[in-house]
């Protein structure tokens, strides 16, 4: 079946707005970690991350509530989100992140979360709004443009500059050397593109926390401590 004019993916360009500010919202996430620490988020994140595990599984096993969450939040989600009742159970994109976002606590120095989970939503909300209205050139996932990759690198780096640049731009709470802070927001790029079995709302934020992390351990020494909350 081809796709309705200003739709991709099975989601309209209203839906995909819809679902992107869902990202902007998903900031309160490490405002609210780098006022409270690992330890204290966590005690929030893992409930919210269960909750969200629960409820994809509810909508494949209750009618009731599968009508419920689509009828509401049905324009948001893609079609491989919306699984029929007896079907496997598949993650959405709100529970992907927010396991992303308790997996980089897990296991992530606190100042490098901050700062690579804002770039990847502000860097996939900016490809996915540029991408859908000015991208021609597709390739990499599907729905992905070259238009829109260069989008979340620009937006992503900007992100990166104002959060942890304190020592080149004197603003900013954390102070990162500049390759770092590339090439985290590079691999967060190339992990939103690459068609892997792995959910971009995971792959991003994962890669590049990891990516920042090794630049920062081995390319500047700078010793890090892993697992912070054990």
């Amino acid at each position: 079946m081809s796709k309705a004019p200003g739709t991709e993916a099975g989601i309209s360009l209203t839906g995909e707005t819809f679902r992107k500010l869902t990202h902007l919202f998903a900031l309160i996430g490490p405002l609210v970690a780098w006022m409270i620490g690992t330890k204290n988020s966590l005690g929030i994140i893992i409930p919210l991350a269960l909750t969200g595990v629960g409820t994809d599984y509810l909508r494949v096993r209750s009618p009731g509530f599968k009508a419920f969450i689509e009828r509401n939040f049905g324009r948001m989600m893609r079609t491989h989100e919306l699984p029929a009742i007896g079907e496997p159970v598949i993650l959405n994109g709100a529970t992907w992140t927010t396991m992303a976002f308790m997996l980089l606590l897990l296991v992530f120095d606190l100042e490098i979360v901050v700062t690579m989970f804002s770039v990847c939503m502000i860097g996939d909300g900016a490809a996915a709004m540029i991408g859908r209205r000015i991208g021609r050139h597709k390739w990499g996932r599907s729905g992905c443009s070259v238009e829109g990759s260069v989008a979340y690198f620009i937006f992503g780096v900007a992100t990166a500059l104002l959060i942890g640049g304190g020592g080149l731009l004197e603003i900013g709470p954390f102070s990162f050397p500049l390759l770092s802070l590339v090439a985290g927001t590079a691999v967060g790029t190339i992990a939103e593109i690459v068609p892997i079995p792995i959910d971009d709302n995971m792959a991003a934020p994962v890669g590049a926390a990891a990516s920042m992390a090794l630049v920062l351990q081995f390319g500047y020494g700078i010793p890090l401590e892993y697992f912070p909350a054990f």
